[in-house]
């Protein structure tokens, strides 16, 4: 095929360049620092923060910087961790993956991070679990 262009795949298009070519040419400095697939997060976990928030952020402080530099101090993020972890995981993307600018999706996504972690169906669903576990009892 003479003359044809090689595309990368979609998942390699970042910031009107690609990665490929980014390392082609040695930049390895890019938007998220020396690993440029750093800022590539898989919807499976997006779908496992959805699921098990407070597990994802056990799993990111542990094992990523991804709250690094985010607070001035600890407390925020234990909060967070207590009682909003969705939300304190919106937080964290925003300011990982948009450099903390608050657009019109973010705002969004933060709307909806509260009314998961603040909304009354979680309660519900202990009650009737411990509804369920009281009456194996009798």
């Amino acid at each position: 095929m003479a003359g044809s262009v090689y595309t990368a795949p979609a998942f390699l298009w970042h910031a009107g360049e690609t990665l490929l070519e980014n390392l082609a040419y040695g930049k390895t400095q890019g938007y998220h620092g020396a690993n440029p697939l750093r800022g590539f997060m898989p919807c499976i976990g997006v779908l496992f923060a959805l699921f098990t928030p407070r597990l994802m952020i056990v799993i990111l402080w542990l094992f990523t910087g991804w709250f690094k530099g985010i607070f001035g101090t600890a407390l925020w993020p234990v909060l967070g961790f207590f009682f909003l972890p969705t939300t304190l995981l919106w937080y964290t993307a925003v300011q990982n993956w948009w450099a903390g600018h608050w657009g019109v999706l973010q705002i969004i996504g933060l709307v909806i991070a509260l009314m998961i972690d603040i909304s009354p169906a979680s309660g519900k669903r202990n009650r009737q679990r411990r509804h369920r576990r009281d009456e194996s009892y009798d």
